[in-house]
């Protein structure tokens, strides 16, 4: 057995590759002389390359329909079907495009280069040519085709290895997921036996597999000692040419590579073991499972994540639902408790995000002077000025992780963050206070953005709900105007470009003609509740 333990970012050694999977690279040539064939294959072939030959373009065309070469050495001038003729067709057919042609002809004249050229030849050699021209013309041609290949490899890997991040959705528990992940990963890689291992309270156990139903003696081998041991115990990646232990113990003559699966922290989670024929192990084969396996560990920990998200905020959402219906109860006592009890929840609701009354108080008389300024009538105005402090409320689900992370975001995390606005909704949804059904629409609507680059659903122009509109201009011209821990407040020049630069992108074109048209207000507001320590900071999302 070839038994090789590498470190899980090494690369496979060229040495076991070349054992299991080596094929000669193979160069056609096509000629009508017997002479010419003879001469090329007495020279490519101690090169190490297997050689074709054909006497016609009939014949070639054949020939390369049955197994097309990796280089073709083709004539020009040939009895029927010319050099030109058989290029043309070879380069208009998606098929055979990819292979280097060379033209090789006596004609030496410009214009039948350029014919050569046109018709799609990848290099051109004069009769009688200088020996080491033609192997250096082969062998630089060749580095293009295997180049070629690695990237057209590499791009249906990555075509697959999107597939792998986007199917998931389909099922609801993890056990489903890492099954079908496994078959995925058998299609991918063209390995006979796939077999998912996680550590669960520091004992590993096979979670999911493909194609071992039948042979239990191997699923409780892989369950109880084995390669899945080793790796999981050195966080190594194992690649094996044959197993005698396996061949012995269960009748298998089976080869594996088997890669660890490994946390955002770099623990040891479980492991992924692919099994098939020594011609399976492939440098390839290894880098793709190695980068299946970064996928399998995120999706466990995605899921587990989410799975723990979703109690989270189902429990925060029934204690808020279970607040927000005594607080409906109280407002029909005495409307002046409401609208503070009211305001209290909202600061309440973003404390953790350390967003300070001040921060309450703005938001609310900025979409309070916006609304009367747009002509709403003054109920919708009052209940705007008591919904909008609410806008974020949808916070009290996100990680404190993210939430009160001190630096950006990373992509997968800001992700998570825009999720606020949609639980703010869950939270808000099914009142039937009307303050609460316009607080709901605020919380879905206040990060969409006019032209439509906004979220949670890229809602274009005036679809987007007119208090979200409101809510959305004056909460972004308050973080412009607020100091954060990584930047000092814009000026209020700067500021104000800003918010004309948005116009009609970010915000309503109409409603910054009626900012600009109570800037004083708006100012004097600013003024009169700046001197209120903000004592904090709170992640706005601006882009």
């Amino acid at each position: 057995m070839t038994e090789t333990i590498l470190g899980v970012d090494d690369n496979p050694t060229d040495e076991l590759v070349k054992k299991v999977n080596y094929e000669k690279p193979i160069v056609l040539m096509v000629d009508d002389e017997e002479m010419n064939l003879e001469l090329v294959e007495a020279l490519m072939v101690p090169l190490g390359y297997g050689v074709e030959k054909a006497r016609t373009g009939r014949e070639a065309l054949e020939k390369i329909s049955k197994r097309e070469p990796d280089i073709i050495l083709l004539d020009v001038m040939m009895p029927g079907m010319d050099g030109y003729e058989v290029c043309r067709i070879l380069k208009e057919d998606e098929k055979t495009r990819h292979i280097p042609v060379v033209m090789v002809t006596a004609l030496n004249q410009i214009e039948n280069k350029v014919k050569g050229i046109e018709t799609g030849a990848d290099d051109y050699l004069s009769k009688p040519f200088h020996i080491s021209e033609l192997i250096a013309r082969v062998k630089s041609l060749l580095k293009v085709t295997i180049l070629n290949e690695k990237v057209k490899r590499y791009q249906d890997t990555i075509r697959s290895l999107f597939e792998l991040t986007t199917f998931s959705e389909e099922f609801s528990d993890r056990s489903s997921v890492l099954n079908e992940l496994a078959k995925k990963t058998a299609e991918l890689t063209g390995m006979e036996k796939v077999a998912i291992a996680l550590v669960e309270n520091k004992l590993f156990q096979v979670k999911a597999s493909y194609n071992l139903g039948e042979d239990k003696e191997l699923y409780i081998f892989l369950s109880q000692s084995g390669p899945i041991r080793k790796v999981i115990e050195t966080g190594k990646q194992l690649v094996a040419v044959g197993d005698p232990e396996i061949t012995k113990r269960l009748n298998l003559n089976l080869s594996y590579i088997c890669i660890p699966l490994k946390s955002i922290n770099k623990e040891v989670i479980g492991a992924l073991c692919a099994f098939g024929a020594c011609g399976d192990i492939s440098g390839e084969n290894i880098r793709v499972l190695s980068l299946v396996a970064q996928r399998i560990a995120s999706e466990i920990q995605i899921k587990d994540y989410s799975r723990i998200l979703e109690e989270t905020i189902d429990k925060r959402t029934k204690a808020l639902r279970e607040s927000l219906e005594k607080l409906e109860e109280a407002n029909k006592e005495i409307s002046h408790a409401y609208e503070e009890i009211i305001y209290r929840l909202s600061v309440a609701a973003e404390y953790k995000d350390e967003v300070t009354a001040a921060h309450i108080h703005r938001i609310s008389l900025y979409s309070e002077a916006l609304a009367r300024k747009f002509g709403l009538p003054e109920e919708q105005v009052k209940l705007i000025k008591l919904a909008s402090p609410m806008h974020d409320i949808g916070k009290i689900g996100i990680p404190d992780s993210i939430l009160l992370k001190p630096g950006k975001l990373t992509p997968d995390e800001f992700e998570i963050m825009k999720k606020h606005t949609v639980m703010g909704a869950r939270i808000l949804a099914g009142s039937s206070s009307p303050l609460l059904r316009m607080a709901e629409e605020i919380a879905i609507s206040h990060h969409e953005k006019y032209d439509g680059s906004g979220y949670p659903y890229g809602i274009v122009g005036e679809s987007i709900p007119l208090v979200g509109r409101i809510v959305a201009l004056a909460d972004v011209f308050d973080a412009l105007t607020t100091r954060r821990e990584y930047k000092l407040p814009f000026d209020l020049d700067k500021t104000l470009s800003v918010m004309k630069e948005g116009k009609g992108k970010h915000f309503d074109p109409n409603l910054v003609d009626a900012f600009f048209d109570i800037l004083d207000q708006i100012l004097a507001i600013k003024e009169n509740y700046s001197k209120e320590s903000c004592g904090g900071l709170i992640k706005v999302e601006l882009n």
